[in-house]
């Protein structure tokens, strides 16, 4: 529960002089307006004045199989507005998408439900009670976007992508040798009903053979997607696409191309010849990646994928597998030219080896890495990605956190040893937290050479899986996936007290100068109270803040004017400003009967505000101002 703290201003006789301004002009972005004031950052505060409030928001029946839920490198749940979407396979191996508005359930649906059902479908010996979907693969989970104009898009079902002879009998012949398996929602946020789309060029993602899918958006709502593909048309060597969608049109386009060097190739964003090496099949042309992209608060893209140089990289161990060596990086400021983190153009699609379309290498090892792609941006947008050591003999692997520094790519060190796959991602102020998808903690940090604050999750919570980027855009908060007592379950936690940490810090604050009740300057106002109204905890400037008193008459009523200053983002900041009255201070008991009769901006973050009440039947009358803060 947030626990409010309040602060009493005590009236005071002065000057108060309003002058006239016009608001803030609107945030840049809208679609993330509400975290204005996080993206307005500029600097780093300390991250032990954050207070975090957990809470479970919904959970639902799903594939008890930990394989058929989605994993941390999938994006099965998305936020737009009020409403939420979750993406999953229930009990009966049937996708359905479920909506919450405001955190709360409103309705669910299935996705092409009717399709699974008639034996028709099926060609023989398989029948409605055979699903391959049934088997202990993980790469059957569901990922879901979100485009700017509010359409719902949905991919799923890969491993067995519906494109080749041998992974498709667990399909109904209606997606037999399609794209991908994909769909789109007939209308905006609305999940009653969904059309195909995967069968149609342009209308679906360009590629082949698509695993370990991931939605994401710019800052304006653009929806991009990305995942591991084939470079042929047929089990090939795999590479990264990246792709974005436009809604204008309803099409999908490659970021980047073929092979310029191989006519017909399939389209590609990050490539190279690396493979997991197989000594008694050495044309074995299998390798994996969870290619990953994000935009910094300036609508600024950042893709990175995690690929094999190496195209005999294998230690001849039983069971080690699925591994890179290097990680690939690439931004653009405008989604059309590319370049490296020091401004060097590269040109898509880049590849590791290669000279005049060489990819930006943040990262590359003679041994083993994991082949999670990450990546994360700070306040300033610089681009950090993590990580992990992968050993053939299964100890424990060390996550490391690799950042650009503004001349060069950076080992920061090791963050955290575990072996579970995981997420680093950024909030609209700037804070990195490193998410692992098991284990009962997480990490934020502003640089990874400081030392992170861990954060224990509740007891209940065995690990945060998946996460909501939209949510983290829109509101800086984490809203994510886990699974507890066998359920599907979306969990929030809230991140409190940061609008108030940024002004502590921004003013020099340190220690427990940073406290609410603490007055450094010695004027007779606290910190709470110097931030509600405006006001330099450092410098003695009460005379200029304090709320200020007049008498006047107004169609035929005398009233004692009450004014003080309230800013216009106090919603966001969790302020409140309370004008309290009583005809006894012996009695100590006030209301909240005065009016408020009218504002005028000062400036472009506050307002004047006049209070008042009647003095024509009481024979005295008292007023003070009450601020709040909920944490």
């Amino acid at each position: 529960m947030k626990n409010p703290i309040e602060n009493h201003i005590v009236l005071a006789c002065a000057l108060f002089v309003s002058i006239s301004a016009s608001h803030a002009a609107e945030f840049e972005y809208p679609l993330y307006g509400d975290a204005a004031l996080l993206y307005s950052n500029s600097a780093p505060y300390d991250l032990t004045q954050e207070t975090y409030t957990f809470s479970i928001l919904w959970s639902t029946p799903a594939q008890n199989n930990i394989n058929f839920l989605p994993q941390s490198y999938h994006s099965p749940i998305v936020t737009r507005g009020d409403s939420t979407f979750v993406l999953f396979v229930d009990t009966n191996h049937r996708m359905k998408i479920a909506q919450l508005t405001n955190g709360v359930f409103k309705t669910e649906a299935f996705i092409d439900n009717t399709l699974y059902q008639p034996n028709e479908f099926y060609t023989p010996p398989a029948s409605a009670d055979y699903h391959r979907v049934k088997t202990d693969d993980s790469h059957h989970s569901l990922s879901l976007g979100i485009d700017e104009n509010g359409y719902l898009h949905l991919v799923g079902d890969m491993h067995n992508y519906p494109r080749y002879s041998n992974p498709m009998a667990h399909l109904p012949l209606v997606y037999y040798n399609k794209n991908i398996m994909y769909w789109r929602s007939d209308n905006p946020l609305d999940i009653s009903s969904f059309s195909f789309k995967g069968d149609q060029a342009g209308a679906c993602p360009p590629g082949y053979g698509f695993t370990y899918n991931f939605f994401f958006n710019d800052m304006h709502g653009k929806l991009h997607f990305t995942a591991r593909a084939h470079q042929a048309s047929n089990n090939a060597i795999r590479c990264a696409p990246f792709s974005r969608y436009d809604a204008a049109t309803g099409a999908w386009s490659i970021i980047g191309g073929p092979d310029p060097d191989v006519p017909g190739s399939a389209p590609r964003t990050f490539y190279d010849d690396g493979r997991e090496y197989d000594a008694s099949n050495p044309d074995n042309p299998y390798s994996k990646t969870h290619p990953h992209g994000v935009f910094d608060r300036d609508n600024n893209m950042h893709l990175v994928a995690p690929l094999l140089a190496d195209p005999k990289l294998h230690p001849g161990t039983p069971n080690f597998y699925h591994f890179a060596d290097t990680i690939m990086y690439a931004q653009s400021s405008n989604g059309t030219d590319f370049a490296k983190a020091d401004g060097t153009g590269i040109t898509l699609p880049a590849t590791i080896n290669l000279t005049t379309n060489r990819a930006d290498i943040a990262y590359s090892t003679d041994g083993y890495l994991a082949v999670m792609g990450n990546i994360a941006v700070d306040y300033q947008n610089n681009p950090y990605t993590v990580a992990k050591h992968k050993y053939p003999d299964g100890s424990d692997n060390e996550s490391f956190v690799i950042g650009w520094n503004g001349s060069t790519w950076v080992n920061y060190g090791n963050i955290a040893n575990d072996v579970a796959d995981f997420r680093l991602v950024h909030d609209p102020a700037g804070v990195m937290s490193y998410i692992p998808d098991s284990g009962d903690k997480f990490y934020r940090f502003w640089h990874p050479s400081e030392t992170p604050r861990v954060i224990n999750l509740p007891a209940s919570w065995p690990y945060i899986k998946m996460i909501d980027y939209e949510y983290l855009k829109k509101t800086g908060n984490i809203l994510g996936l886990t699974k507890i007592n066998d359920e599907l379950t979306v969990v929030k936690v809230e991140i409190n007290n940061r609008p108030y940490a940024i002004w502590a810090t921004s003013h020099g604050l340190t220690g427990t100068n940073t406290v609410y009740g603490s007055d450094p300057d010695a004027d007779g106002i606290d910190n709470l109270g110097e931030y509600a109204l405006g006001g330099n905890p450092t410098t003695n400037d009460a005379a200029y803040i304090m709320p200020v008193h007049s008498m006047g008459e107004d169609v035929g009523t005398n009233w004692l004017n009450y004014v003080y200053r309230r800013r216009f983002d106090a919603a966001a900041r969790n302020l409140t400003y309370e004008v309290l009255v009583t005809d006894d201070l012996a009695s100590n008991v006030w209301t909240n009967t005065a009016e408020e009769a009218g504002s005028t901006a000062l400036d472009t973050e506050f307002e004047s505000v006049t209070n008042r009440v009647s003095i024509d039947a009481e024979a005295q009358q008292f007023m003070k101002l009450k601020v709040g803060i909920t944490e």
